[in-house]
């Protein structure tokens, strides 16, 4: 078989694969119709049957030029365990349920800059403390803001903007 007839039979099957999938899901096959796919699982989000792939953690890369220096700063201030490092990078934990969220913003609110990471903690004040007491600088705050939550803005040694809030 030559290099063109394999390429053909590879196209046709392909072609066959997603009319099949269009037979299945009950909608009109047209071939090479880029929104396919979007079709195809928009009916199957109507049908209940989609089920997407699960997000499990997200998780913050903080850029320092020791990582290992500063995980054990956060290490020291949050009380969070270090179960792994491989010298350019460190591994930072606490057991504890959380949920998966993400944020997009364009500014950190009230005209502040957008911190690269916010840790939530149970004790602003004594937080605050650990934080001074590490010497790391204290950049906004501790402030009540408008929307409710209590926070402050800190520069970590290795320069990131961290925003700690009261939850």
């Amino acid at each position: 078989m030559s290099e063109e007839d394999l390429r053909y039979d590879e196209a046709r099957a392909a072609q066959e694969t997603e009319a099949l999938a269009f037979a299945i899901i009950g909608v009109s096959y047209e071939p090479q119709n880029h929104s396919a796919v979007g079709r195809i699982v928009a009916r199957a989000r109507l049908m209940g049957v989609y089920q997407p792939m699960a997000v499990t953690r997200i998780v913050a890369n903080l850029t320092a030029p020791d990582p290992i220096a500063l995980a054990k700063f956060y290490q020291e201030v949050f009380g969070l365990d270090l179960p792994f490092e491989m010298g350019w990078i460190a591994f930072l934990s606490k057991n504890a349920t959380q949920k998966i969220e993400l944020h997009t913003a364009s500014e950190g609110g009230s005209g502040t800059d957008l911190p690269v990471i916010s840790i939530g903690v149970d004790d602003l004040d004594a937080t605050e403390a650990a934080v001074r007491e590490a010497g790391a600088d204290v950049v906004y705050g501790p402030v009540a803001e408008a929307w409710g939550l209590r926070r402050f803005f800190f520069r970590d040694p290795a320069g990131n903007l961290v925003n700690v809030v009261d939850s």
